[in-house]
Parts: structure tokens; C-alpha cells; sequence
């Protein structure tokens, strides 16, 4: 007994990333039983229709939603291919890479001579951050996760060791982030961030590291877009907008989202302020005073922040407030927000804390231990309550899919159908969608042939039947 325990305790001395690696593969277990929601079914439901396909036909058409997203198209034609409809085998992936990113964390800390307390902290920190839940737990978000393995891997390869090999390695993960998604272009502010004491030294590395993967992703996507139909239309990421208040706005809310549990505290006032944010911010023209308080308000609080760990921390936590901006830089000129785009800056806003926390441990070590505990308390919690919430409202659809089955056998093959307060969120959870509802229909009953319509869609002028939803009942009620 007592060797096995000497040898953990020299794994742990020779391999500390072991720790936080552990600790993210026990978080993601309960997410195993977890089905697919909302968007998850356009996916499985084009991996399905693509198994007739040979690989090439496959991935020459669009991802769903229309984005040039070949790897994850991939992930799910294979996973279809070998699991069918067996989630929880697709779910191991995003295991995998979750632990794998967590070892990342650490290991670029380490890189960028931050000590081991401090990387250690902010690998455990990454581990369980809430604001992970919808990348992790939304099986359609593994794209997410290839494209911030990747760009960390290939942040790691290219500044571990100064050499060709090294540089052709980063190239490769850095292309492989692109193929992911297209956010993964982050991946240059950061690299040369990162390069700022030497890029001089290091330009010709730096040039074949950005403009090869760059290079070849453009001829790819040219490539696709050319053998795409006439009428296809490239998705818009979103309303833009290039004032510097609101995008100031933006960074100071998704810097507050990432270290602290939003979702969790929203459900002591049932949502109301997350769906009051979410309508300001969504149409900021039709609520200005309330738009430009609560952005005011935003960055204050995040500015104090900032200012008292750059204060207590020095120059220590400048490296970390960056990674963050930069790899949120290709999201802040778009009104559109989502918390899964938070899973790579957050890795920034970790060491960040880590380094804030290590700071108050060498000053005052009881304090500092105690506040430690409870962010990591207070992060595994609340990543458990979003985890049972998850849970919950893949169930919820399950049982009100089975339902509305009941309510319409009657119902002739072909049939149309409308449906009137369906909601798009659950718990901040996106669970029916006017865009992904018919597939989720196709997925459960695949000899059912109906046809759904729900807000923003206009009723048919001639329809099978009609339903009001009940979400308390989780019930279709017929209405005229």
C-alpha cells in the first residue's frame, strides 16, 4: 500500500498536470449520459444522410448552418459510422479533449515561466469553470474544443523548442484549428503576442507558421465554395458592430461570464435578468439607456477588477489579460454572444486568477488557501448544477418529443403541423429551435413523416393540426 501511495506522490512530483487532467476527466463523467439537444440533431442527422457518401462528396457540403467546418463534419460522419446513435461514445471525445486542453493550460503556464503553483491552479481553475458548460456538454460545440486544442497545442510545439520541426508541427495544429473553426484565426494576435521579446529574432519561423496554414485554409475554402451551388449563401457571424464602446462592452461581459458562475446565480431570480440581458443586447437600438447603463456598469466593474490583480500582481498577469482580449478579438465586433465562445479566452482568465490567488497565498496564506477553496468549491458546484441541468432538459425534450408523437398518430404522413410557445431556451439551455426541431423530429421518429412550423415561421394556410406547448406540463394542447 504504502508503495503504491510513493508512487502517485512521484507521478504527481514529475507529472503535477496529472492532477487538474484527473480532476476534468471526473467532471465530464455524469456528462456521458447526456443526449443530443437542439443543434446536435442537424448534425447527427447530416452524418446520417452522409453515410451513403463517400468522404469527399461528404465534406464538399456545408456544416449545418452553412460554415466551412470539415473536421468536425468529420468527427460526426465517422462517430455515426462506428456508434450510431450511441451518445455517450461521441461524448468521449469531448472527454478526451477537455483533459487534453486542461494539459495544455498547464504546460504553456509552465512555457511562459509562471511557477508551479501558479500553473497548477489555473489547470485546476480551467478544469471547472462553469462558463465551459454549454462548449463541453452541447455535443455540437466540439468544435470548440478541436479548435482550442489545437491553437494551444500549437502555441505549446511552436515556442517549446526553437527549430524547423517544431514550426511545421505548429503549422499543422494551427491549420487543423481553422478546419474546426473559422474563430481559430485568434490563433495569430496570440502567437505573436506571445513572440513580442523576439519576434524579430524569430520572423521567418513566425511567417511559415502564420501564412502557410492561412494559405492553404483560403485555398480549401475556395475550393469548397466553388463546388457549392449557386444559391448557397455564406452564413453572416452576426449584426456587427465596430463602436468601440460596445465592443468594450462585450469584452467586459464575457470577461465577468468567464470567472464568475452567471448561469448559476441566475436561477435564484428564474432568468429573468438573463432573458432581460439577452433581449437589450440582442436588439441594443429598441432599449439605448438600458443598453448603455448596464455596458457602463460592465466595464467599470471589470476595469476595477483588472486594475486591483494588476496592482496586487504586477506585469505577472499582463500575459494572461491578453491571451484573453486576443482570442476574444474575433468575437467583440458582433452583437451575437455565446457562452461556448468562452472555452480558449478562458484559459488566459485562469492563469490570470491563478496568479492573483498565488499572490495572496505568499502574503497571507491562510486567506489566500481559504478564497482558493472556495472558487474551486464554488466552480464544481456550479459546473454540477449545470450538468444537472443539462440532464434535465434533454429529458424534458425526450418526453415532449414522445408526446407530441401521441398527439398527432392520427395525423396523416406528410402532414403540417404549427406549434405556438416553444421555448428556445430552458434554463439557458438552447433546447427547441425553430431551425433544428424538424431534425430532432427526423432523429427520434424516422418513420414519421411531419412537418413542424414555430415562431419566426409563418403558420401554413393549411395545416394537420395545431398545438399550444406547456412547458410546466410538458404537454401539446390542441388549439384552433
Amino acid at each position: 500500500m504504502r508503495e503504491r501511495f510513493g508512487t502517485s506522490i512521484t507521478l504527481l512530483k514529475f507529472a503535477p498536470e496529472m492532477l487538474p487532467a484527473v480532476i476534468a476527466l471526473l467532471v465530464m463523467v455524469p456528462s456521458l449520459g447526456i443526449g443530443p439537444v437542439s443543434d446536435d440533431f442537424s448534425w447527427l442527422q447530416q452524418a446520417k444522410m452522409g453515410q451513403s457518401q463517400s468522404t469527399l462528396e461528404y465534406l464538399s457540403q456545408p456544416a449545418p448552418f452553412g460554415y466551412f467546418r470539415p473536421l468536425p463534419m468529420l468527427f460526426f460522419k465517422t462517430s455515426w459510422q462506428m456508434f450510431g446513435q450511441t451518445i455517450w461514445l461521441y461524448r468521449l471525445t469531448a472527454m478526451l479533449l477537455h483533459v487534453l486542453t486542461v494539459i495544455m493550460v498547464y504546460r504553456l503556464a509552465r512555457l511562459f515561466s509562471f511557477s508551479g503553483r501558479v500553473s497548477l491552479v489555473s489547470s485546476v481553475t480551467f478544469s471547472l469553470m462553469p462558463c465551459h458548460a454549454e462548449a463541453l456538454l452541447w455535443l455540437c460545440s466540439v468544435n470548440e474544443l478541436f479548435s482550442a486544442f489545437f491553437v494551444l497545442a500549437g502555441l505549446y510545439l511552436f515556442f517549446s523548442r526553437p527549430d524547423w520541426r517544431s514550426t511545421v508541427m505548429s503549422s499543422i495544429f494551427f491549420l487543423s484549428a481553422l478546419l474546426s473553426r473559422e474563430s481559430a484565426f485568434c490563433f495569430i494576435p496570440l502567437l505573436l503576442m506571445l513572440s513580442l521579446p523576439r519576434i524579430l529574432e524569430n520572423w521567418r519561423r513566425l511567417a511559415i507558421a502564420i501564412t502557410a496554414p492561412t494559405f492553404l485554409y483560403l485555398v480549401l475554402r475556395v475550393l469548397w465554395v466553388i463546388v457549392l451551388p449557386d444559391s448557397y449563401l455564406p452564413p453572416a457571424p452576426g449584426q456587427l458592430d465596430l463602436n468601440l464602446l460596445g465592443m468594450s462592452s462585450r469584452l467586459a461581459q464575457y470577461l465577468i461570464k468567464m470567472l464568475l458562475p452567471v448561469k448559476s446565480l441566475m436561477e435564484f431570480f428564474a432568468f429573468r435578468p438573463y432573458f432581460w440581458f439577452r433581449e437589450i443586447y440582442s436588439s441594443p437600438q429598441m432599449h439605448p439607456l438600458a443598453f448603455w447603463t448596464t455596458s457602463l456598469g460592465a466595464m467599470l466593474a471589470i476595469l476595477f477588477i483588472v486594475y486591483r490583480v494588476l496592482k496586487k500582481s504586477g506585469h505577472r498577469a499582463v500575459w494572461p489579460f491578453l491571451f484573453s482580449v486576443l482570442a476574444l478579438s474575433v468575437y467583440l465586433p458582433f452583437y451575437n454572444t455565446g457562452e461556448r465562445f468562452l472555452y480558449l479566452p478562458s484559459a488566459g482568465a485562469a492563469v490570470g486568477l491563478a496568479v492573483w490567488i498565488a499572490g495572496l497565498i505568499d502574503d497571507k496564506r491562510k486567506l489566500g488557501l481559504f478564497i482558493l477553496t472556495l472558487i474551486v468549491a464554488v466552480y464544481g458546484l456550479s459546473f454540477s448544477n449545470r450538468l444537472y441541468r443539462w440532464h434535465q432538459v434533454d429529458n424534458m425534450g425526450q418526453q415532449a418529443l414522445a408526446r407530441l408523437n401521441q398527439r398527432t398518430e392520427m395525423l396523416a404522413p406528410g402532414s403540417l403541423v404549427y406549434l405556438t410557445d416553444m421555448p428556445g431556451l430552458i434554463y439557458g439551455i438552447p433546447c427547441f429551435s425553430y431551425y433544428t426541431f424538424n431534425h430532432a423530429w427526423e432523429y427520434t421518429f424516422p418513420n414519421r413523416n411531419i412537418e413542424y412550423y414555430f415562431d419566426p415561421a409563418p403558420r401554413p394556410r393549411k395545416v394537420g393540426a395545431a398545438f399550444s406547448f406547456s412547458l410546466k406540463e410538458l404537454d401539446f394542447k390542441p388549439r384552433p
